[in-house]
């Protein structure tokens, strides 16, 4: 029968009964891993009805509680998740799988844009999208930075604008929040830059505008700063704009027929004599201002026009006499100064409640921070746990790797992998398996990633240099990094070392207790993953070598409700030295 310590009940939520099959079940296993509450499995006999009223229940809890009352497993099942088995002799059983709460996490995706840094992510604007966007009348770059710069031989007005923008994904839950920049623009009296906020493809307002300063090639000042905007921003599209800011016009008089024609325009603003101008319509075609009076002005047309097309004087410079160029860009989600993933997961939990508000239990309070910035980050379509987890493999400032999930409490967490608790154990306690794969294990690496500027780089290489100190084989692998930077590439590859020099552990632990390190004695069931664990009566020469030889930091823990005396210790690394630690204990 089930060990009388531990009680399993199961909750109906869509009538909130519980109900106590402690005393009903035939077999029970649940585990522990990284990610809070792994798999239960219960068997149970039970009447045909009940078994069709398992398999119809939308979704149940289930709960393990040990002698105190205390909840020690706690996950969620489904009618899917209960298998019918029925002999030949009319017994009638039923299987439970469960998973552990963790599991909301995947029942949510999420589109946003977080953080970005690269001038790739950012896009030419054609008047197809925001009206008065003409991207083929200027010079844009968005590989070492952003540059808009007017094309020689176009018209330019107030309605021919030049415009690279960064937008969130369609229907995306989160908006930019805060946009900071240098800038430099070069560029006459006439000339205006700004930086504008959309909601999708509606103007809300300008954040900034700069104009131009002098007059001709000579004259003008090139003006430099930079830009921080850290609230008030709030929208799902930016974009930076370079325009003439004479107002367009047009011919303004009745139809004209083609020859030499007096024109009277809506203005005649930067039209003088020996102006070319772009006439629009049709037909559009290029002019030569023959003579001008204050209100008028005489050309050869080639071509009939309506009165409504368009007159722009043209502009007949080099490519760079007039540009805005930005640089050290950088875009987020967030009003804080750094996109860390401890901001992330605290948005994920509220967005899996605002759904499903018995998912998980409303509690940040086991979210920690690893400080690390992340630089660049883009999810769409991606379930929460996904997105978790990518991230959570750039371990922390210290390198040190971290774990997400969701506790036997319901509770989410994100923290250091090791927890900090340590057990002690005899090797005459226990009984072990070891093992492994060593087509996992790297002694040497280097991260490759697109820098700000889109280009391909590699960071320089890191070795383990106790892991090549116990393989004596170089391995060395690229690792490939969604990253903006150097310093975050370089992060994720250093924490990805010291997890891949393990190598992939096949081995295990087997026993009935452990003991605190003031010889407290508690049942193995108390283990949780990320707890090391020493055996006590190995002696290592140093401190500094006492976790490679005798030390494991564990990372599963399986228990057998009917067989207390062989908890399953998994380690997070393979035993090949445990064999000589067993033997010099025995010298």
């Amino acid at each position: 029968m089930l060990d009388p310590q531990f009680q399993i009940l199961i909750q109906d939520l869509t009538s909130n009964q519980i109900l106590d099959i402690s005393d009903r079940v035939i077999a029970a296993t649940w585990r522990y891993t990284e990610q809070g509450c792994g798999d239960l499995n219960v068997t149970m006999p039970c009447t045909i009805a009940e078994a069709y009223w398992f398999k119809t229940v939308p979704f149940i809890y289930v709960k393990v509680f040990n002698r105190c009352s205390k909840r020690i497993w706690w996950g969620r099942a489904a009618g899917d998740d209960v298998a019918i088995t029925r002999t030949a002799d009319r017994a009638v059983s039923i299987q439970i799988v469960a998973l552990g709460l963790v599991k909301a996490l995947e029942d949510m995706p999420h589109t946003g844009w977080w953080s970005s840094t690269r001038y790739g992510d950012w896009q030419e604007v054609t008047t197809d999208l925001i009206p008065s966007r003409t991207p083929e009348r200027y010079s844009m770059e968005t590989e070492r930075r952003l540059r808009i710069a007017p094309s020689g031989g176009n018209g330019f007005t107030s309605s021919s604008i030049g415009m690279l923008s960064i937008a969130q994904p369609a229907a995306a839950t989160v908006q930019w929040q805060t946009i900071e920049a240098a800038y430099t623009l070069k560029a006459p009296a006439g000339w205006r830059a700004s930086l504008s906020r959309y909601d999708g493809i509606t103007f809300l307002s300008s954040l900034w505008t700069l104009d131009g300063i002098g007059t001709g090639s000579t004259g003008m000042t090139t003006q430099s700063g930079t830009l921080s905007f850290l609230s008030g921003v709030g929208c799902s599209r930016l974009g930076f704009n370079l325009f003439c800011t004479r107002a367009a016009t047009t011919l303004h008089t009745a139809a004209i027929t083609a020859g030499t024609r007096v024109v009277t325009p809506g203005t005649m603003a930067g039209i003088t004599v020996n102006a070319k101008l772009a006439i629009g319509g049709a037909e559009p075609e290029e002019v030569v201002v023959t003579a001008t009076t204050a209100t008028t002005f005489t050309a050869v047309f080639r071509n009939p026009h309506l009165g409504s097309d368009l007159v722009e004087p043209i502009w007949d410079g080099n490519d760079g006499d007039i540009e805005l160029i930005i640089t050290n860009l950088r875009v987020k989600a967030v009003t804080l100064s750094t996109v860390t993933l401890d901001q992330v997961a605290k948005y994920a939990l509220g967005d899996v409640l605002a759904v499903n508000p018995w998912a998980i239990v409303n509690s940040d309070g086991k979210v920690q921070s690893p400080l690390v910035d992340l630089a660049n980050l883009l999810a769409e379509d991606q379930p929460w746990a996904t997105i978790l987890s990518e991230q959570v493999q750039l371990g922390d400032t210290a390198n040190r790797p971290w774990v997400w999930g969701v506790d036997e409490d319901g509770v989410l967490f994100v923290r250091p992998r090791q927890s900090g608790r340590v057990w002690y154990l005899s090797t005459e306690q226990c009984s072990y398996t070891q093992g492994g794969n060593s087509d996992g294990r790297w002694t040497s690496g280097y991260g490759v990633y697109e820098d700000e500027q889109g280009l391909r780089q590699r960071t320089p290489i890191q070795t383990d240099a106790q892991a090549l100190a116990n393989s004596g084989l170089v391995r060395r692998t690229a690792l490939v990094v969604d990253s903006g930077t150097l310093a975050v590439a370089t992060q994720r590859t250093s924490v990805f070392l010291g997890d891949a020099a393990k190598g992939e552990a096949a081995a295990g632990v087997t026993c009935a207790v452990l003991e605190t390190v003031d010889g407290m004695v508690y049942p193995a069931t108390e283990a949780r993953p990320g707890d090391m664990l020493l055996f006590r009566d190995v002696l290592p020469t140093s401190s500094a070598v006492a976790n490679r030889l005798n030390g494991f930091v564990l990372a599963e823990v399986q228990v057998d409700g009917f067989n207390l005396a062989a908890v399953q210790l998994v380690p997070e690394e393979p035993l090949p030295l445990l064999e000589m630690v067993v033997a010099k204990a025995k010298l």
